[in-house]
């Protein structure tokens, strides 16, 4: 799901060399650090719900 999220992301970038595509990189996981509410629901999907449950 965050490899989703952040490709969807990147793709409305132009980006032009490796340092460029570190950046928006480590970007979108500063931003996503301040949502909890939606990294939270990258465990919500049906196909990823286990990873939330406790044993």
């Amino acid at each position: 799901m965050v490899n989703a999220d952040l490709k969807r992301t990147l793709a409305d970038q132009v980006i032009t060399d490796r340092a460029q595509m570190e950046r928006s990189v480590r970007a979108f996981f500063h931003r996503v650090q301040q949502l909890p509410g939606h990294v939270l629901g990258y465990f919500q999907a049906p196909h990823t719900k286990y990873a939330s449950s406790t044993i």
